[in-house]
């Protein structure tokens, strides 16, 4: 099975359902059935979806029900669906209303040795001479969080913006080293922000990281076509 695809899914399913459980609980089941299929399964006590919703819920940032606080579904049911089928699977779901939601997928995957082959992480300890400035461009506060607070404890200097055109002021003022991009915000998204950037003289150096919830290569292209140097996956994963 693609690991990079089958992560992308679980932490999409995972992210999904503790977005809408403001109160209860999220569970992770993983269960050998017939034929060697292995079940993913992910419930939860969240808000539930109603019967004429369910149909829906796989669009991009579909709103779930009427309560107008709790986010969309984003982008990240979408990819898992569509990742699942490219994966010769199907994405099932059943929900109850003010209840919770069940998530699960059957996937045919190979077996492998009992014995897996040690592996030699590299251990990142700091950077050397002068401390370099990374702004981060994210509409989700938790992400921006988990950056800073990696980046800060190896020595850089970290900036926060929660949608690009904000973004593009800060990087003005700041003149940061580095830009990690998120490309699914607010007011103006990744892309947009990036072609604006690189028709900044001022801003004309930096390098700009796109980072994004989608794997899918099209994507990744678009986000270089538009003057990224490089595209990260999210979550991004950090070894130390």
């Amino acid at each position: 099975a693609d690991e990079m695809r089958l992560r992308q899914i679980l932490i999409n399913l995972l992210g999904n359902a503790i977005k809408f459980t403001e109160q209860g609980r999220v569970n992770f089941k993983v269960s050998s059935i017939s034929n060697g299929k292995i079940r993913f399964q992910i419930e939860d006590s969240g808000v539930g979806i109603a019967n004429e919703d369910i149909t829906k819920i796989f669009l991009p940032f579909q709103q779930v029900g009427n309560n107008s606080q709790i986010q969309g579904t984003g982008l990240g049911l979408s990819i898992s669906k569509k990742l699942v089928e490219m994966m010769d699977g199907k994405l099932l779901v059943t929900s109850e209303l003010g209840t919770g939601t069940t998530f699960w997928t059957d996937l045919q995957l190979p077996e492998i040795s009992s014995t897996l082959p040690s592996l030699t992480d590299k251990e990142i300890r700091g950077i050397k001479g002068v401390s370099k400035k990374i702004l981060l461009i994210d509409d989700h506060s938790g992400n921006r969080l988990v950056l800073n607070h990696f980046l800060t404890n190896l020595g850089f200097e970290i900036e926060e913006a929660n949608d690009g055109l904000t973004g593009i002021e800060t990087a003005l003022i700041w003149q940061p080293d580095c830009i990690i991009m998120d490309l699914v915000m607010p007011v103006m998204g990744g892309i947009e922000a990036t072609l604006e950037i690189r028709q900044l003289e001022k801003l004309k150096d930096v390098v700009i990281i796109a980072a994004s919830a989608s794997a899918f290569e099209h994507d990744r292209q678009k986000s270089l076509d538009a003057g990224c140097d490089d595209f990260i996956t999210k979550p991004i994963e950090f070894n130390v």
